[in-house]
C-alpha cells in the first residue's frame, strides 16, 4: 500500500516537533500506530533512518535533521498556500474561457456576459462563439454551452433549458415535397 508523500512528510514532522509519537497522533487526528507507519514509509521511500527510536527516548538522526528542517519549510509554504487560496478570496478572479453556438451566443450571452461581469469585475470572460465541437481540455475552455445532448464522457453536464425543435417551410414547400415524417 502506497502512502500519500505529504502525509509521511506531516506526521515525520510532528513527531520530531513534539518528541513523541503519541502527540503526534493526537495532533494529526490519527492513531499512533498510523503515525508509526507513515514515519516508517517515508523512512523506507528515503531510504534512510531519520530517528532512533527506543521506548523512552526519540532523536533524529543527521539525515533526520536536515530532512526536517526542509520538510518543515515546504509544509509550511504548502499549509501558507493553501491558506492564501482557500480563504484569501471568497470572490472569483482570473480568466473564464467560454465556448457557445454562434446564433445562442449572439441571441443570449451578451447580456449575461455583461452581467456576470458587473457582479464578478475581477474575471476576465473570454467568449469564443463558433459552431464547431470543441475539444475543451485541448483547447483549454473552461465551459462550453451546447444545444444538443451530451454524448458519453467524462464531463460534468447541466441542462439549462430545454430547447423544442420546430420544423418551418412555406406551405407550397411541403406541397410540393411532403412532410417529413422524422427529424
Amino acid at each position: 500500500m502506497q502512502m500519500d508523500r505529504f502525509s509521511e512528510i506531516r506526521a515525520f514532522v510532528t513527531v520530531a516537533e513534539l518528541g513523541s509519537f503519541v502527540a503526534a497522533a493526537e495532533r494529526l487526528e490519527l492513531s499512533r500506530a498510523m503515525v508509526t507507519k507513515l514515519v516508517s514509509a517515508l523512512e523506507t521511500r528515503l531510504g534512510v533512518r531519520l530517528m532512533q527510536r527506543t521506548t523512552r527516548r526519540l532523536s533524529l538522526t543527521e539525515a533526520g535533521q536536515t530532512y526536517l528542517a526542509q520538510a518543515g519549510a515546504l509544509l509550511t509554504e504548502l499549509d501558507n498556500l493553501d491558506a492564501e487560496l482557500s480563504h484569501g478570496s471568497t470572490l472569483p478572479v482570473g480568466r473564464l474561457r467560454v465556448t457557445a453556438p454562434v446564433s445562442f451566443g449572439m441571441r443570449y450571452l451578451g447580456r449575461a456576459v455583461a452581467g456576470f461581469h458587473q457582479q464578478y469585475p475581477d474575471v476576465d470572460v473570454e467568449l469564443s462563439l463558433n459552431d464547431r465541437r470543441v475539444d475543451l481540455v485541448e483547447e483549454g475552455f473552461d465551459l462550453a454551452i451546447r444545444v444538443s445532448s451530451l454524448a458519453d464522457s467524462s464531463l460534468v453536464a447541466r441542462r439549462l433549458a430545454r430547447v423544442a425543435d420546430v420544423l418551418c417551410a412555406a406551405p407550397s414547400y411541403f406541397a410540393r415535397r411532403g412532410v417529413p415524417k422524422t427529424g
